[in-house]
């Protein structure tokens, strides 16, 4: 489970750069009729939505071990 959350922070940041590139390259002349800004600004939403909650899946694990150690421990 924490490595599948951390796999997918990961891929939420790499999507998440890749359109910001895209939209710094709104700026120039070639990539101004390239770039759907509605596009970009849900891709971004979505890459925040995806590492929210991945991050809440790993405090849960988290919270999940600790019980657990403290109930065997």
């Amino acid at each position: 489970m924490f490595s599948n959350s951390v796999a997918g922070i990961s891929d939420a940041f790499r999507r998440q750069a890749a359109s910001a590139e895209r939209l710094a390259g709104l700026g120039t002349s070639e990539a101004a009729g390239e770039v759907d800004l509605a596009g970009e600004t849900t891709e971004q939403l979505i890459n925040r939505h995806a590492v929210a909650a991945n991050t809440r899946a790993i405090n849960t694990t988290d919270e999940m071990l600790g019980e657990l150690l403290d109930i065997i421990g």
